[in-house]
């Protein structure tokens, strides 16, 4: 009787895929390991009829519409959505979306719905004086059409319109959720100025960014109205500030912009502007007026000026609003020894860009201190020393970016030590 040889021992692992027969089983059925290997086989390789699996594509429908606006907004250069536009203004590049949308029907139909709701949330109107009722009215009906999906609102004054007779609470009340509200082009010294604000900080409570306007004439007459709108101001103010809220989670401004208060000091003095935003905008990041007043060429100029004692400028950088900044500039402040060591000695976790800077603009003929604090100043104008200058540093952990300036036309050391900004400081 003829002997039949063994298979040699094969490690399962090892095992050949059968191929892909009916007959291929049963090709080591004698094999006592015939079962081992077969099953092996079988558990590693799939079946012959099986489909490869492929990765689920990403259904950006799917993603929420703020979240995919925020997205965006780091993707696409220039785009600025709302909600989470502060300190920039909303922006909605058309084209350079366009080249998203072209991607597949998917971010097609995303971007479609991006361009509306930033077409919805975002409302840019403008009163005609020789339209002025129809106007009101026809921008009373956009609001409450819009609702509660606006977000933001730029009112354009245009001629000579004055406030007619129209419902600024009702106006404001259809859009509760309102969060920016820009009155760049409604003149200071128009009494609408002071309505608008008024409503607005009564019915939206979420408001994160404020956006005031230049004074357009300067006149007596204008004066009384002028200080009423400050008056105004700060009232809307404590009305936004979290302390007024029974929401816990309300913040108050985030952006606050006030710019050229230099001529209006004696209606709205800085140190009761100050006060005020010490109080009530403990969440404040962007204190930004005097970019609209700001200029450099071969001089720095800024007509944005705080003529505030030393005592008020502790106080506000002590306070939230202070350590909340992400950005300052010195222009706006006495460029004195004494206002920067008060700066240094208060820490600013989130100021994320400073620039130090001399602005040509400031007189001191206004700037009055209290007989308490003449001996901590000693004198009108004195230049950071070096050592000031290095503990200010120390003071702004966080700092990103930071400007040194000055003109080319400055020697005097009684106003700039420039020797006090070298290798120490840097």
């Amino acid at each position: 009787m003829p002997v039949r040889k063994r298979a040699p021992k094969q490690h399962p692992l090892y095992a050949k895929r059968p191929r892909p027969s009916v007959a291929a089983p049963l090709a080591n059925a004698d094999s006592d390991h015939s079962d081992d290997v077969i099953v092996i086989a079988a558990t590693l390789a799939p079946a012959v009829n099986d489909k490869p699996h492929s990765r689920p594509s990403f259904d950006v429908s799917r993603l929420p519409s703020d979240a995919l606006s925020r997205v965006l907004s780091f993707a696409v250069p220039g785009y600025v959505p709302v909600p989470g536009c502060v300190p920039k203004y909303p922006c909605l590049p058309v084209r350079k979306l366009s080249n998203v949308a072209s991607v597949s029907t998917a971010w097609r139909d995303a971007i479609r719905k991006v361009i509306q709701n930033f077409r919805v949330a975002n409302l840019d109107w403008t009163l005609v004086a020789a339209d002025e009722e129809e106007e009101y009215e026809m921008l009373q009906e956009e609001v409450e059409r819009r609702g509660d999906q606006l977000r933001s609102i730029r009112i354009r004054i245009d001629g000579d319109a004055k406030p007619a007779d129209v419902e600024w609470g009702q106006v404001f009340a259809a859009c509760p959720r309102l969060e920016r509200l820009d009155l760049r082009d409604v003149p200071l010294e128009s009494s609408l100025l002071g309505l608008v604000l008024g409503a607005g900080s009564s019915h939206c409570r979420d408001m994160k960014a404020l956006i005031l306007p230049k004074r357009s004439v300067s006149s007596k007459a204008t004066r009384k109205v002028i200080r009423a709108n400050y008056e105004k101001l700060y009232q809307a103010l404590e009305k936004w500030s979290p302390l007024s809220s029974d929401d816990t989670t309300a913040t108050g401004l985030k952006q606050l912009t006030v710019s050229d208060r230099w001529e209006d000091e004696y209606l709205a003095p800085s140190a009761d502007f100050l006060a005020a935003i010490t109080e009530f905008c403990p969440s404040l990041e962007y204190l930004d007026g005097w970019k609209h007043a700001y200029n450099v060429d071969d001089f720095v100029e800024c007509d944005e000026k705080w003529y505030i004692p030393p005592s008020t400028w502790r106080q506000f950088w002590e306070s939230a609003a202070g350590t909340s900044l992400r950005e300052f500039n010195w222009a706006v402040a006495p460029f004195h020894d004494a206002y920067f060591q008060l700066f240094a000695e208060v820490l600013k976790p989130n100021l994320r860009h400073l620039c130090l800077t001399v602005s040509e603009s400031w007189t001191w003929d206004d700037f009055k201190v209290p007989e308490d604090e003449d001996e901590l100043l000693g004198a009108v104008i004195a230049p950071p020393t070096s050592e000031t200058l290095c503990s200010v540093t120390k003071a702004v952990p966080q700092l990103e970016q930071l400007y040194v300036i000055f003109h080319s036309g400055i020697e005097d050391p009684a106003s700039v030590d420039v020797e006090a900004f070298g290798d120490p400081f840097l």
